[in-house]
């Protein structure tokens, strides 16, 4: 009985073994299936990664170009209003010239010999852009006009010269 009992120990040693390798060959390629997966799911992964940051980079894109039409639509906006004031200003201050120089000719325009009498406007004369009168300090007839239109004369120019007119 004792040789069954050591074929028996024998038989399952063998047993034993071959279940013991053969398990670890079955964890083994359990464990690489694992690990393969485990690799596809880190390169799938990886990849859907890759793709939304590339949508996010063309909505970033899309975004700063977007603020780019909208700047520039401004900056043409203001530009046109800017155009439009400065054209607005010339044309007033071409108004204004036009005005100016009506004046000019409308002012009465005293020759030699007019007769004026004190207090009566003589010459107009612009300073600091007021507009001033020269007026008459006596009766008298005018004598001499020492000054042009559109001349500049200094302080205490003498503009005109008068003649006092006899009082009989």
């Amino acid at each position: 009985m004792l040789p069954y009992i050591i074929t028996g120990i024998v038989v399952a040693l063998i047993v034993g073994t071959g279940a013991f390798f053969g398990g670890m060959a079955y964890r083994k390629n359990k464990a690489e299936a694992t690990i393969g997966s485990a690799k596809q799911e880190a390169t799938r992964i990886i990849n859907q990664a890759l793709t939304t940051a590339e949508q996010k980079k063309k909505e970033a894109v899309l975004e700063a170009k977007d603020e780019i039409h909208k700047q520039r639509s401004e900056t043409e906006r203001d530009l046109r209003e800017r155009r439009s004031e400065v054209q607005r200003q010339e044309r007033r201050l071409i108004q204004k010239e036009e005005n100016l120089d009506k004046k000019t000719d409308a002012l009465e325009k005293k020759e030699i010999g007019d007769v004026v009498t004190a207090g009566q406007k003589l010459v107009p004369v612009e300073a600091m852009t007021m507009e001033h009168t020269a007026t008459a300090a006596v009766d008298g007839t005018v004598e001499h006009i020492h000054v042009e239109v559109g001349q500049y004369v200094e302080a205490h120019t003498v503009l005109v010269t008068l003649s006092a007119v006899d009082p009989s």
